[in-house]
């Protein structure tokens, strides 16, 4: 559409006010310009989205070579699994612990496993390339990619306080 637009504004207006031979854009043309804090801020907000979603690749990826019945055709069923599973986490996954509250506490959050599980199985529904075997292996394979993203994402964000691991130096955990 706004190349439509471009093209109609110059076989109209720009030919009204220049000849063929003398090409030049009309004073009152205004293009719109992206300024550099807006492009600096929508690059400052993808590269986390990036990289979470190369974690959950390389998670996926590992499991798939730990746990036999987790398979990938193709490195493309591998991203759009990953993209999708981050979708899924964020959309579906919340709106399922919302409705199964009272399970979970009856359960001490057990049975958001289960869940994590069920979001790895509705994947493998939706992409093509991506087989789960069962719901054993999508249980078991939930807690691995948890344990190794978060593992992951500690190393590559540098340790930093949010996310770095720390234990206790003297004391007791409780």
């Amino acid at each position: 559409m706004a190349r439509l637009y471009i093209n109609v504004y110059v076989h109209v207006h720009v030919r009204r006010h220049a000849s063929m031979t003398d090409f030049t854009l009309p004073a009152e043309y205004d293009p719109p310009v992206l300024t550099t804090t807006r492009a600096v801020d929508m690059l400052n907000s993808l590269a986390p989205f990036l990289i979470t979603w190369a974690i959950t690749a390389f998670s996926l990826w590992v499991a798939s070579h730990i746990f036999k019945g987790i398979t990938f055709e193709s490195a493309s069923a591998l991203v759009v699994s990953a993209l999708l599973l981050g979708f899924a986490n964020a959309i579906v996954r919340p709106l399922l612990i919302i409705l199964t509250l009272p399970l979970t506490l009856l359960t001490f959050g057990f049975f958001i496993l289960v869940i994590n599980a069920l979001m790895i199985l509705l994947v493998s529904a939706l992409v093509k390339g991506f087989k789960v075997s069962g719901f054993w292996t999508a249980l078991f394979a939930s807690i691995f990619i948890s344990l190794l993203s978060i593992f992951v994402g500690a190393l590559i964000d540098g340790g930093t306080p949010e996310t770095r691991i720390q234990m206790p130096s003297e004391g007791k955990w409780l």
